[in-house]
């Protein structure tokens, strides 16, 4: 039997880095609420550089589902409607009020809120009816609205 590219694949599949990634991001969250602050002793630091490595697999893992889903419009609502909910979670465990801005404009939300937005200026920039400056335009509208929260405007820039 012949064997085809997808058997001799290598490589993760997206289930397994998406667990990469939530343990990545809970060992992160568990270093920030049991040590909280920076501190510089060395295994903290490797601890929170383990949860860096979230980000930039959430972005990728994104992107994928931008551009394997069926109806990007149901995948923006489920973002925004898990935003919604870890909203709350996100604001607990770091004893931040759940009204927005009473003590600071960074980190006001989790960065669900901004990976949403992220795929909302994607879907804009892939329209072919807006001009370029009207793209330009969503895109400073956007990272200003993604701004709050955590990773501010990198989530949807990157």
């Amino acid at each position: 039997m012949e064997e085809t590219s997808k058997d001799t694949a290598k490589g993760f599949t997206g289930n397994q880095l998406k667990l990469f990634a939530i343990i990545a991001m809970t060992i992160d969250h568990l270093t920030c609420v049991i040590w909280p602050g920076y501190n510089y002793d060395w295994w903290i630091i490797l601890l929170h550089i383990i949860g860096r490595l979230t980000a930039p697999t959430m972005w990728f893992m994104c992107a994928q589902g931008y551009a394997h889903t069926r109806n990007v419009k149901k995948y923006i609502a489920r973002l925004f409607l898990f935003a919604f909910i870890s909203h709350f979670a996100y604001n607990f465990a770091f004893g931040i009020p759940f009204v927005p801005f009473r003590t600071t404009v960074f980190n006001q939300t989790s960065v669900i809120w901004a990976l949403a937005w992220g795929i909302v200026l994607l879907c804009i920039l892939d329209a072919d009816f807006l001009k370029s400056w009207q793209k330009t335009a969503f895109v400073f509208v956007i990272t200003a609205i993604a701004f709050p929260a955590d990773w501010s405007s990198i989530a949807v820039l990157a």
